[in-house]
């Protein structure tokens, strides 16, 4: 007899998220955000397994949290067939997921999949809208000061990201988290490191895409 829904679906999470490897690693101490992990060294066996566990669940038909949890991740896949990530599918499951179980670390990492998605001016304005559910939290959440540097520094105010930065940068308690972080704040420091960034293009016409190893189409919200 095939799992439960719920504890299948906390396989396909467990399973996609071991599925990667963090980018030097343990190796040199380096850190490495998603985006930007070579993926030549995620575990492409495992991932494949993980995808048809979530293939399974999908039959049904009742996606829960760590069914969402798990298609947002296999979403960040795509990167192994086309070279880009379905960002704007990504934020369409982040609706989803917030809707089924809301969370300060779901709202904020919505925000960061919107500054790929549109753009850094509307990931900015994306995490102001959160303050007043989140705030008290969001002050002492190192993720959102992360992401919000980012996004200022995308959107040419390198000042501003470099006291968020340097906000996350307190409150981090990982050395090669840290240590990201300190680049980034003094790549801020560089006037030619803070243009105006725009999304970068899909080449598999991402808006409206179904992702085939969830089988669900997200909402376009925000798209």
């Amino acid at each position: 007899m095939p799992p439960e829904p719920k504890a299948r679906q906390s396989i396909d999470a467990q399973l996609v998220a071991a599925g990667w490897v963090v980018q030097d690693a343990g190796r040199a101490g380096r850190y490495a955000p998603l985006d930007q992990q070579d993926t030549a060294r995620w575990d492409a066996e495992r991932i494949a397994e993980a995808e048809a566990l979530l293939r399974r669940a999908t039959l049904a038909g009742r996606p829960g949290r760590f069914q969402l949890e798990a298609s947002i991740q296999s979403a960040h896949v795509a990167r192994l067939r086309s070279g880009v990530a379905n960002w704007p599918v990504i934020v369409g499951f982040y609706d989803l997921l917030m809707a089924v179980a809301p969370s300060v670390g779901a709202a904020v990492s919505r925000a960061a999949a919107v500054s790929q998605a549109t753009g850094p001016r509307e990931c900015l304005e994306e995490l102001d809208r959160l303050a007043p559910e989140w705030g008290q939290r969001l002050a002492s959440f190192q993720p959102y000061w992360a992401v919000r540097g980012d996004a200022l520094r995308r959107a040419g105010r390198p000042a501003e990201a470099a006291d968020a930065y340097q906000r996350a940068m307190g409150l981090s308690t990982c050395p090669a988290v840290r240590t990201h972080l300190a680049a980034q704040r003094s790549a801020c420091d560089r006037p030619e490191a803070s243009p105006i960034a725009r999304p970068p293009r899909s080449t598999n016409k991402q808006k409206g895409l179904k992702v085939a190893a969830e089988g669900l189409e997200p909402p376009t919200r925000g798209l």
